[in-house]
Order: structure tokens, then sequence, then C-alpha cells
């Protein structure tokens, strides 16, 4: 099942320790679910003392419904473009990771509006796209994203590094494993 496979690489990126960090504007976060999501996703208040017991199976619903549904990674053929438009969602939002998706598809070729929404349009252009020209076309959007975040709040400048080795790692997505059509 890709979506576990894309679990599996996000948890790479997100700590399934408990945080609280000032710097963060999203409040107590554990498996990369901040205190904000987490309540937007319940629709009620949450306590940090929930965000903190939190547990991978809570995660995986969590992940599921607000990020590799609405992203509709489950229409996606290539496993390793699914779990970086997964990844990308994460960390900027699904509206964003859409948008980048849409410009890293233009960039190889297709023509496409940017409005945010991975339609049947969208859908067929990531069906049909190189792996490695996508990845590497997502990668470049990534970093001028990274660097529009910085700009506009100095304060995310302690995040640069780890947020740029996030996006490299998208690159490593293109040679692991054949990541092929059972996307769930």
């Amino acid at each position: 099942m890709i979506l576990d496979a894309a679990l599996a690489y996000l948890f790479q990126n997100e700590s399934a320790e408990y945080v609280n960090d000032p710097a963060d504007s999203g409040g107590p976060t554990k498996w990369g679910i901040t205190q904000k999501s987490y309540i937007a996703f319940l629709g009620r208040w949450a306590s940090p003392a929930e965000i903190e017991t939190l547990t991978e199976s809570d995660a995986y619903v969590f992940y599921k419904d607000r990020y590799w549904t609405p992203l509709k990674c489950d229409r996606i053929d290539d496993a390793a473009i699914a779990i970086a438009i997964f990844d990308t969602g994460v960390l900027y939002g699904v509206g964003t990771a859409s948008i980048l998706t849409q410009k890293a598809l233009s960039w190889c070729g297709a023509t496409l509006k940017f409005d945010g929404v991975l339609g049947d349009k969208s859908l067929a252009a990531l069906n049909l796209v190189k792996r490695e020209e996508f990845l590497s076309a997502l990668h470049q959007f990534v970093l001028q994203r990274i660097e529009s975040v910085i700009k506009l709040n100095s304060k995310n400048e302690r995040f640069r590094r780890g947020w740029k080795n996030r996006a490299d790692r998208l690159l490593t997505l293109s040679t692991q494993a054949p990541f092929n059509r059972e996307v769930t």
C-alpha cells in the first residue's frame, strides 16, 4: 500500500517525538501534526497533552484525511511522484503543493492553469510525466517556495537548512525501488 510507504517516508522527516518549539507557529507537535492542524481536523479543541499522546495510527488517519485524499494521491500512477506531492503538501499545505505540482508539470511541458486544484487535467499530466523530470522540477519549485517563506518572515531562517534537506530528499525518490501502480 503506497500510503504506508508515503507515511514511512514522511516519518523520516517528521518526528514521533513531542515538541513544543516557541518559534513554530503551529504549536505543540508530534508526528508532524501541529496542535493547530489537529484542532482543525477534529473540529474541536485539542490540548497539548492530546498532541503528546498521538499514536502512529492517529497520524495515519489524520494524514490520509487531510493530505493524501485531498491531493488525490490515490489517482497518481507513479508512487514516487505521489509520495513527493504528499510530502510537499504536508509541509506547505494542499493548495500550495497543488500549485507547485502544476508549476512543475508546466515546466515538464504540460499546459495547465495554476489553480491549486489537482483535477483531471493535472492528474492526466502526472500520469504521463517522466518521474525524474517531474521530481527535479518539483524540487526547484519547493526551493523557491522556501526562499519566499523566509523572505516573508525572517524568523523562518532558522528552518532553512532542514527545509532544504527535506526538499533535496525528494530527489532520492527517483532512485528508490520501483514504485508503480499500487496507490491506495
